[in-house]
């Protein structure tokens, strides 16, 4: 009997098995590429309407793995110019890790802009998706999609950590945190500090933390030729970007590379005397298009270096 039992249930196993291999193999065969091609160039559409997206194609590997390749996507009102672009986008569903949680989930993995993101997507039970992941060495100069609106080239290599969740309609960011490096890069200044019109950098680290529209940076650290320094503060985002509001403070140690273009000795005598025991203290606020950098107490000395240059 318990013979009879093994042989039927091993049967229907096979049989079970069987059936979906042929289900698996008729959907990749029969996989619709064109029409999933198209629905996911609307789905970016829609989520970026100041974009327009174009991707070259989109195919089922086996065993289940989605993959889009080249999706660029453009400017809305210059349609030849470049914002951002990924090679390749990998979306493969987690099965036992779904059955066993009851929340969808899939891994995803992104080339873009010379490095990777990779990590999960999880369908919480309440609609919302989760986000884990990790970004490794993402070069910011590839990726225009700030330009437009900041006038202005950031540079540098992205890696770091992240967690956040969106509302599934809309895609907008309601929550994040993580932990980012920036490395050998830098920053162009839309006024000139000390006749700098740049502000470069070996390394800049952070722990950020987002809710609605609100960005609060922790435990900041710079480290560059010009200084060393640590920051917090927060910003609060705006349409369009370069409205959105900063508050940044915190202090420099200032390096030789930073007064290199200074031409009043006597000046930056006094300055280099009132900080040989000191750090510089700085405050950056205003809106992103065009903030303002204050030194406190240290502003009437900067202002004579400025207009002695």
């Amino acid at each position: 009997m318990v013979k009879k039992a093994c042989i039927w249930l091993a049967g229907r196993i096979s049989y079970l098995l069987y059936t979906l291999l042929l289900l698996v193999l008729f959907l990749w065969l029969l996989f619709p590429e064109a029409s999933v091609q198209r629905l996911s160039v609307r789905a970016l559409n829609t989520l970026s309407p100041n974009m327009t997206w174009q991707m070259d194609s989109a195919a089922l590997r086996l065993p289940g793995t989605l993959i889009f390749a080249a999706m660029t996507g453009y400017n809305a009102d210059e349609a030849r110019q470049t914002l951002v672009r990924v090679d390749t986008l990998q979306l493969q569903p987690k099965p036992l890790m779904s059955l066993r949680t009851g929340e969808p989930q899939a891994a995803y993995h992104l080339h873009l802009a010379g490095g990777t993101v990779s990590g999960t997507l999880i369908l919480e039970r309440d609609g919302w998706l989760r986000l884990t992941g990790t970004v490794e060495k993402v070069q910011l100069a590839d990726i225009k999609v700030w330009e437009p609106s900041l006038q202005r080239t950031v540079e540098g290599e992205l890696s770091g950590s992240f967690t956040g969740r969106l509302r599934t309609q809309g895609a907008d960011i309601q929550e994040m945190r993580g932990n980012l490096r920036l490395e050998n890069g830098q920053v162009e200044l839309k006024r000139p500090i000390l006749k700098h019109q740049w502000f470069p950098f070996d390394r800049v680290t952070m722990e950020v933390e987002s809710h609605g529209d609100g960005i609060r940076i922790e435990a900041g650290q710079i480290d560059s030729v010009f200084f060393s320094g640590h920051f917090t503060g927060e910003a609060r985002i705006r349409s369009p970007l370069q409205q959105s509001q900063l508050d940044f403070h915190g202090t420099l140690q200032p390096r030789p590379g930073f007064f290199s273009r200074v031409n009043n000795a006597v000046v930056l005598e006094a300055v280099r005397n009132r900080l040989r025991d000191r750090e510089l203290p700085f405050l950056l606020s205003g809106e992103v298009g065009d903030p303002g950098i204050h030194f406190h107490e240290f502003s009437m000395l900067f202002e004579a270096l400025e207009q002695e240059l």
